[in-house]
């Protein structure tokens, strides 16, 4: 199990714990999981992820929870510094934080050759 879907359990048990103690509407903590859900995709760029991410609807109060969690202490490797540089960059800015990235496209798999294809007579 990767790091964002241990993230997850957690969240989605935090939230399962509480509703045992106190009555949380559905939009707060549909709210809350895609805040929660945001927070990998704000750790972990992607070139493909960074547009989406930058509009979605509850960016910015992912975005705050980011930085709240590095004011905590917890360390994040300054995305919270990043996606500040980056909201508020011109494009000369941003693009040169894209290139910074690492370029992490998963290789292509190729498809199988048929067994029919090999076993002809």
């Amino acid at each position: 199990m990767n790091s964002s879907s241990q993230f997850i359990d957690v969240a989605n048990q935090t939230i399962s714990n509480q509703l045992s103690l106190t009555a949380i509407p559905k939009r707060i903590s549909y709210a809350s999981r895609e805040i929660w859900e945001l927070q990998n995709r704000l750790t972990h760029r992607a070139h493909r992820t960074i547009d989406a991410t930058l509009n979605h609807p509850r960016f910015r109060a992912a975005y705050d929870f980011l930085l709240l969690r590095e004011a905590a202490g917890e360390s994040l490797g300054e995305s919270g510094e990043w996606w500040t540089v980056y909201q508020f960059g011109d494009t000369t800015q941003r693009d040169e934080l894209l290139e910074q990235l690492p370029n992490t496209r998963r290789k292509r798999r190729r498809k199988r050759r048929s067994s029919a294809s090999n076993n002809s007579d």
